[in-house]
């Protein structure tokens, strides 16, 4: 089948623009459903990355492998994740796609749609069971990823739902600390607001305030400033 000048076929574009009817039309005509292009997606990869649901509905329904990974490894089901792809997630789902599923680092695709802010998906997830709690290999759940990549309304689904909002990593760090540490300024307010202890101190008696410090993170100091952070607080040795 004729590529186009960045290696996709007319069944990669069917899969995209979610043109069901030229898709039956290629795949009656000799169409491979796990064909993939040279990332190692395949029509499913692409049916989620655009929301293609009735692409993917036929799809799976001719045979596509809702498991099959891309050259990092990703499932459909992580780039629905990705993507906000709620309404692919959802077949994938009613398909059989394993809910707590990870990767190759530990991310579910829960801590995926925190990444990216995918709020839909993430809603998605929790009311059909996903576990808020579960840990990559470095320990962090969804809720630090929300923090770490500035995801508020991620972070809000999350809260909603029973995230710990002064939980520690292993370093006693709470996501406020992580949101200093990343310049996450409109988590750190959602946090604020929600009742995160500014003060609280990681492992070696550091606050997020003293994070803010040391990665340079402005936004956030300014933020913390506003809600009573101690500008001349010290640590405890004494350095300020």
């Amino acid at each position: 089948m004729e590529k186009d000048k960045d290696g996709f076929t007319a069944f990669f574009d069917a899969a995209k623009y979610d043109s069901k009817e030229v898709a039956e039309v290629l795949l009656l005509h000799g169409a491979n459903i796990n064909e993939k292009d040279e990332c190692g997606y395949t029509a499913l990869h692409t049916a989620a990355q655009y929301n293609s649901k009735e692409v993917a509905e036929l799809l799976i329904s001719q045979g596509a492998n809702i498991n099959e990974k891309d050259k990092d490894g990703f499932t459909a089901f992580f780039d629905a994740a990705k993507y906000d792809s709620k309404e692919v997630a959802e077949v994938l789902l009613l398909h059989g796609a394993n809910i707590n599923e990870k990767d190759e680092c530990g991310y579910t695709a829960l801590h995926t749609a925190a990444q990216y802010n995918s709020k839909e998906v993430a809603e998605l997830l929790i009311s059909q069971g996903a576990n808020i709690n579960e840990k990559d290999k470095d320990g962090f759940t969804a809720f630090f990823d929300a923090a770490k990549y500035d995801s508020k309304e991620v972070a809000e689904v999350l809260l909603l739902h029973g995230a710990n909002i002064n939980e520690k990593d292993e370093c006693g760090y709470t996501a406020l600390h992580t949101a200093a540490q990343y310049n996450s300024k409109e988590v750190a307010e959602l946090l604020i607001s929600q009742g995160a202890n500014i003060n609280e101190k990681d492992k070696d008696g550091f606050t997020a305030f003293f994070d803010a410090a040391k990665y340079d993170s402005k936004e956030v100091a300014e933020v913390l400033l506003l809600h009573g952070a101690n500008i001349n607080e010290k640590d405890e040795c004494g350095y300020q």
